[in-house]
């Protein structure tokens, strides 16, 4: 498993702390971090998995904001 993780987020965090209280040892992949951005193409391919049209589905109007 991949657990696509911001540690600064405390859902992030509890999530990851569900995880491994279940057994489960997800690989991190620290979606915040320059080295471990997600690629245009991820993004497409998970949003397709959620049933989505767009990563934009899923993007944070607030955060889009700050973002710039």
């Amino acid at each position: 498993y991949i657990l696509i993780h911001n540690p600064g987020c405390g859902s992030s965090k509890k999530g990851l702390e569900l995880l491994e209280a279940n057994g489960v040892k997800p690989q991190i992949r620290k979606y915040m971090s320059a080295a471990e951005r997600l690629s245009v193409a991820e993004l497409k391919d998970i949003a397709k998995k959620m049933g989505a049209k767009s990563p934009r589905e899923f993007l944070r109007e607030a955060d889009a904001k700050a973002a710039g």
